[in-house]
C-alpha cells in the first residue's frame, strides 16, 4: 500500500458479493479513467485487496483513511447499518474538516435507502444529513448493466471527471467546511467554484436578492450587472447561504445553467433540469421517459414536471442570460420565451427562475413586476481589494508582497473594484516584465477602467509563453467549456505534459476558468482572444475542432439531449468554419435520428436560423425551413410554423418543383387548421385537391379530403364533411398499403360527424369499426381516440358507466403513449360524465388532468368545465376567474376565424357563468354568442352537447335566470 492514496473505498462487502463484485470492477474502471484523463497515478484503497494477512485491521484502516485524499462511500441500506462503515465515514469526515475542505467525500448511491429519501429518517441519521449536502453520483440503475455498457462507461467518465477536477484544484478548493444543517437543498448542478473561497463583499446586494427569492409568488427574478462585476460569484454565495440555512429562505432544490456551458440552454434543457430536482428517484425516472416523448410539446412536458413537483420549492439559475436575448432585449427563442412566460404567469408551482445577465431583458409577463430586478452596479469596496487579491494567491506564493494603503487605493481607482479586472491584475504580476504592483499601476495609468480588462489581456499575450497563448487561443476558438483531452488534441504538436502544466498554471492565475472538469474563458473575452489569430487560421482551427467533436460524437451513446453536446459542438464549429452544407446535413440527420422523435427539434433552432442567410441552394433552404416548421409544430407554435412554411414556399417559387409545392401546401393547410384558421385551411386544401387530382396523386387526394372534412365539421357543415369522407374512402379502397393506413382515421371522422348529426348509435358503430381497424394495425393512439368518441356516444345514449369505462381506457392509452391531445380529450369526457352523475369532486380531478394538456385551440371546453365545477363547488372567485379566462380565449379564436361555431358556444357558457357570478350585463352577450353558434351550426348533436354543458352550469336551479340563454343555445328565439 503506497504512503499516499487517491481515495479510500468505504463499502459493504456483502453488497459487493451480492452483485458479483460489481463495485470492485466499477471502481477499477474509475481508477483507469482518472489515469487516462490526467496521466496521474490514482490509487484506491480497498480493504480486501490492501490489508495483508496478519495486518492489524483497525490500524491499517486508520492509516489508509489518513493517507487518502478522497473518501468514496457506496451508499446502501447495509452501509448505513454497518458500524464499521459508519466509523470509516465519520473518521474521514473529521479529517476532511480538520484539513479545511468540504469536497473530499464523493458518495456513490448504489441501493435505495430510506435514510436518504425520507425526511424523518434522515433527521435521525447524522451521516444521511451530511450526505444531503454533498454532490453524489446515482449509480442505482447500473447494478444490472455489463461493465462495458455505454451507461456504465459514461458514469465512469463523469466520476473520473470530478476526481480529476478536484485533484487539479488542489489547495485552491474551498476551505470552508459545509455545515450540517436542516436545509437539505438538493443541488442538481452548481455554479463554478467561488474564487477566492471566502466571499465577504456586497452583502447588501446578496441580502436584497435573497429577500426577493423569499417571496414564493415572485417566480421570475433578474440579477443584472456588467461583465466582470462578480454576478456568478454572488450566485455561489447565494447557494452557500441557502445550503447553510442562513437566512431561513427555504428551497428544496437548486439548479444552475449557463449559456456558456458545453450544452445549450433551451426550453427543454430547463424542463429537464427541473425534472432532475425531484427528490424521488422513481419519479425522476418516470419523468425522464415522458420527456423523451415526441407527442408532448415542451410546455406540456413542463406541465408534467410541475405536476409532479407540486409545491416543491426550486431555484433555477440561468447565467449569462444576455446570450438568449435579441437586439430588442427579448428572448430570441420563441419556445423558450413562452416557457419563461408560463413559469412566471402560473401560480400552481414552487419554481423560481433567476436570470443572471449583463443586459436587462424586456418582459410583457403578467407574473413579473418591475421591482423584480436586482442590480449589481458597484465593484468591490476599497477595503476588500487586498483581501480579494490575497484570496487568489496559492499558499506559498509571494507575488503580491506588502501592499501599501496608497497602492490599494490606486488599484481600486484603476479597476473600479471589478473582480475580473483584479484577477487580470493578479495574473499580470506573474509575468517576468512586471517587477511590482507599483510598476504595473504606473504602466496602466492612462488606461480607463472600462478598457483595462482587454488591455491587460493584450499585454499578457505579449509576455506569456507560447504554450500559454496557444491554449488561450484554442479555448477561444472552441468557444465553450471543454476538457483537457479536447485541448490536447487541438494542440497535438505540443508536449501533452506541457499542456497539462499550462492549464493548471493558467487556471491558478485565473486567466482561464474551470467548471465540472472543463476549461473556458469568460464570455466577454472570447472574441477578443480570437482576434489574436489571423482569420484564415481561425477558419482552419474551426474545421479541426469540428473534426475532433465529430470523433467524440461517434463514440458517444445518446440517451438524453445533453449527450448530443459533441454533435451540437460539431455543428457550431462547421458553421464557424463556413461549412454550411455540411452543418445542414448534420442537423437534418440529428433531427431525424434523435430530436424529432423526442419532440426536441427546437434544440437546433438557433443554428437553423443562422443558416437561413448562408445557404445558396433553394432546395437546401426549403429543407432547412421545413425542419424549422416541424420544430415549431412540435411546440404548438403555429404562427412560427406558418411563417417557416410561407418562406419555404417563397423559395420554391425561385426554382419551382410541383411535388415540393404540393407537400408544402399540405403542411400549410394543417398549420392553418391547428392555428384555428379553418377557412384558410379549407381554401389551401381545396387548391391542393385540384392539383393532386390532376397529377393522379391518389394518396394526397384521400388525405386532403380527410382534412377538408374536419374543416367542415368545425364550421358545422356536416353534410359537406360527410361527402368528403365518402370521397376519401372511395379513393382509399383503390390504394393498397397506404389506403389501409388511413381507413381507420376516415371511419373515426365519420363517427364524429354522426355524433354531431345527433345519431349516437351510428356514431358508436363507426367508432367501434374504426377501433377494430386501428387495433389490427397496432395503432394505440387511434384506438384511444375511437374509445373517446365511443364514450361520448354512450353518454348521449344515457349509458354513463359504459361511457366512463371507455373514456378511462382512452385516458390510460393517452398517458401510456404520452399523447397530450388524447389525455386532454379523454379527461374532458370523463369530467362531463361525472358531472352528469353529480360527482363533482371526481369531475374536478378529471378537469385538472385535462387542463394540464389543454394548450391547443381545441382545448377550449376544458376551461369552461373548470369554471362550471368551481361554481358547483360554491367557489365563486375561482369560477369567475375561469369564466373570464374562457371568455378571453374564445374571443381570440372568434377574431381569428368567425366561421367556427365552437368558440361561440363556449363563449356563451362562459358569459352565462359570469352572469351567475354577479355580472348581469353579460346576459345579452351570452344570448348573442349562442345565436352566433346556432347560425353556424344547428345539427341536433351539436345543439345537444351545447345545452348539456349549459345544463351542468345551472344544475343548482338557475335556469330561470338564464331562460333566454337556454333558448338561444337550443336554436330558438329568446
Amino acid at each position: 500500500m503506497p504512503d499516499t492514496l487517491g481515495a479510500f473505498l468505504s463499502y459493504s462487502r456483502k453488497d459487493d458479493r451480492h452483485d458479483g463484485e460489481f463495485i470492485t470492477r466499477f471502481l477499477r474502471l474509475v481508477r483507469e479513467e482518472v489515469k487516462q484523463q490526467s496521466r496521474l497515478e490514482f490509487y484506491i484503497f480497498q480493504d480486501k485487496a490492501d490489508i495483508n494477512w496478519g495486518d492489524e485491521w483497525a490500524s491499517s484502516i486508520e492509516h489508509a483513511l489518513a493517507a487518502s485524499t478522497f473518501l468514496i462511500p457506496v451508499i446502501t441500506p447495509r452501509y448505513l447499518a454497518s458500524s464499521n462503515c459508519r466509523d470509516e465515514f465519520t473518521t474521514f469526515h473529521q479529517l476532511e474538516q480538520a484539513r479545511g475542505h468540504n469536497d473530499r467525500i464523493l458518495p456513490l448511491y448504489y441501493v435505495s435507502a430510506d435514510e436518504i429519501h425520507e425526511k424523518a429518517r434522515r433527521e435521525q441519521d447524522q451521516i444521511a444529513q451530511i450526505l444531503a449536502t454533498r454532490q453524489w453520483f446515482d449509480i442505482r440503475d447500473l447494478r444490472t448493466e455489463d461493465e462495458s455498457s455505454p451507461k456504465v462507461r459514461r458514469a465512469v467518465r463523469e466520476i473520473a471527471d470530478q476526481l480529476v477536477r478536484r485533484l487539479r484544484s488542489g489547495d485552491r478548493a474551498s476551505t470552508t467546511p459545509a455545515p450540517v444543517t436542516s436545509a437539505h437543498v438538493r443541488v442538481v448542478s452548481r455554479p463554478p467554484d467561488l474564487i477566492p473561497s471566502q466571499f465577504r463583499d456586497r452583502s447588501e446586494v446578496t441580502d436584497e436578492l435573497l429577500g426577493r427569492l423569499s417571496r414564493p409568488d415572485r417566480r421570475l427574478i433578474e440579477l443584472v450587472g456588467d461583465d466582470g462585476i462578480g454576478k456568478t460569484a454572488l450566485i455561489s454565495q447565494v447557494l452557500k447561504r441557502l445550503t447553510d440555512g442562513d437566512p431561513p429562505t427555504r428551497f428544496d432544490a437548486f439548479g444552475y445553467l449557463s449559456t456558456r456551458s458545453y450544452a445549450p440552454v433551451s426550453a427543454f434543457a430547463i424542463v429537464q433540469h427541473l425534472a432532475a430536482t425531484h427528490p424521488d428517484a422513481g419519479t425522476r425516472s418516470r419523468l425522464s421517459e415522458r420527456l423523451n416523448s415526441e407527442r408532448l410539446t415542451v410546455l406540456e412536458k413542463l406541465d408534467a414536471v410541475l405536476g409532479e413537483l407540486d409545491r416543491i420549492r426550486v431555484l433555477l439559475v440561468v447565467d449569462n442570460a444576455e446570450e438568449l436575448l435579441d437586439v430588442s432585449g427579448r428572448i430570441a427563442d420563441g419556445t423558450l420565451a413562452r416557457l419563461v412566460k408560463d413559469l412566471a404567469d402560473r401560480t400552481d408551482h414552487g419554481v423560481q427562475l433567476l436570470l443572471v445577465s449583463s443586459r436587462r431583458p424586456e418582459w410583457n409577463i403578467r407574473g413579473y413586476r418591475a421591482n423584480d430586478v436586482v442590480h449589481l452596479r458597484d465593484g468591490l469596496p476599497v477595503d476588500e481589494i487586498e483581501t480579494f487579491l490575497r484570496g487568489l494567491e496559492p499558499e506559498g506564493a509571494r507575488l503580491l508582497g506588502e501592499m501599501a494603503a496608497a497602492e490599494v487605493a490606486a488599484l481600486h481607482k484603476a479597476t473600479d473594484g471589478r473582480p475580473r479586472t483584479l484577477e487580470l491584475i493578479y495574473a499580470s504580476l506573474g509575468d517576468t516584465a512586471t517587477h511590482s504592483l507599483t510598476h504595473l499601476l504606473k504602466a496602466l495609468a492612462d488606461v480607463s477602467a472600462q478598457s483595462l480588462p482587454l488591455h491587460l489581456l493584450g499585454r499578457l499575450a505579449q509576455r506569456q509563453s507560447m504554450v500559454d497563448t496557444s491554449i488561450m487561443q484554442t479555448i477561444a476558438v472552441l468557444g465553450r467549456p471543454v476538457t483537457a483531452d479536447v485541448i490536447g488534441r487541438m494542440l497535438a504538436t505540443l508536449p501533452q505534459d506541457d499542456i497539462s502544466a499550462a492549464l493548471d498554471r493558467l487556471a491558478a492565475r485565473r486567466l482561464i476558468r474551470t467548471h465540472d472538469g472543463r476549461f473556458y474563458l469568460p464570455p466577454s473575452e472570447v472574441e477578443h482572444v480570437r482576434e489574436w489569430i489571423p482569420r484564415a487560421t481561425q477558419v482552419a482551427e474551426f474545421g479541426r475542432a469540428a473534426d475532433i467533436f465529430a470523433d467524440q460524437a461517434s463514440r458517444t451513446s445518446v440517451r438524453r439531449v445533453e449527450d448530443l453536446a459533441p454533435h451540437l459542438s460539431e455543428i457550431d464549429m462547421r458553421i464557424h468554419a463556413g461549412e454550411y452544407h455540411r452543418a445542414l446535413e448534420l442537423m437534418n440527420g440529428l433531427d431525424d435520428a434523435y430530436l424529432a422523435g423526442r419532440g426536441q427539434s427546437d434544440a437546433l433552432s438557433r443554428w437553423r436560423g443562422y443558416l437561413g442567410g448562408k445557404l445558396d441552394s433553394p432546395r437546401e433552404v426549403i429543407s432547412n425551413l421545413s425542419y424549422v416548421a416541424d420544430a415549431r409544430r412540435q411546440q404548438s407554435n403555429y404562427e412560427g410554423q406558418l411563417k417557416a412554411i410561407q418562406r419555404a414556399r417563397y423559395y420554391n417559387k425561385r426554382a419551382p418543383d410541383p411535388d415540393v409545392e404540393m407537400s408544402l401546401d399540405v403542411m400549410l393547410g394543417g398549420a392553418h387548421y391547428d392555428a384555428g384558421r379553418v377557412r384558410k385551411a379549407s381554401a389551401v386544401y381545396q387548391g391542393v385537391l385540384e392539383r393532386a387530382m390532376d397529377l393522379g396523386d391518389q394518396l394526397t387526394v384521400a388525405e386532403v379530403h380527410s382534412g377538408l372534412a374536419l374543416c367542415h365539421v368545425d364550421t358545422g357543415d356536416l353534410d359537406e364533411a360527410r361527402r368528403h369522407i365518402e370521397s376519401a374512402s372511395a379513393v382509399a379502397r383503390c390504394l393498397r398499403d397506404e389506403g389501409v393506413a388511413i381507413r381507420a382515421q376516415l371511419l373515426l371522422n365519420r363517427a364524429v360527424i354522426d355524433l354531431f348529426r345527433g345519431d349516437a348509435a351510428e356514431a358508436l358503430d363507426a367508432a367501434e369499426l374504426a377501433a377494430t381497424e386501428a387495433q389490427a394495425r397496432a395503432d394505440d393512439i387511434l384506438v384511444g381516440k375511437c374509445l373517446d368518441i365511443q364514450a361520448l356516444a354512450h353518454l348521449d345514449l344515457r349509458a354513463p358507466e359504459q361511457a366512463l369505462e371507455r373514456a378511462r381506457r382512452a385516458a390510460t392509452i393517452g398517458e401510456e403513449t404520452a399523447t397530450p391531445e388524447l389525455v386532454h380529450a379523454a379527461n374532458g369526457t370523463i369530467a362531463r360524465i361525472h358531472l352528469s352523475q353529480n360527482r363533482v369532486e371526481l369531475a374536478a380531478a378529471a378537469v385538472k388532468a385535462a387542463a394540464r394538456y389543454g394548450r391547443s385551440s381545441h382545448a377550449l371546453e376544458t376551461w369552461a368545465l373548470d369554471g362550471i365545477i368551481a361554481w358547483r363547488c360554491d367557489q365563486r372567485a375561482r369560477a369567475k376567474e375561469a369564466f373570464l379566462r374562457t371568455h378571453a380565449i374564445a374571443g381570440e379564436l372568434i377574431n381569428r376565424d368567425r366561421a367556427c361555431y365552437l368558440p361561440f358556444d363556449i363563449n356563451g357558457v362562459a358569459l352565462a357563468g359570469l352572469v351567475l357570478c354577479g355580472e348581469p350585463e353579460r346576459l345579452r352577450p351570452a344570448v348573442q354568442a349562442y345565436v352566433g353558434a346556432r347560425t353556424r351550426a344547428s345539427a341536433p348533436g351539436i345543439k345537444r352537447l351545447a345545452v348539456q354543458l349549459l345544463a351542468e352550469l345551472c344544475r343548482g336551479g338557475d335556469e330561470e335566470l338564464l331562460r333566454d340563454v337556454y333558448a338561444a343555445a337550443r336554436g330558438r328565439r329568446p
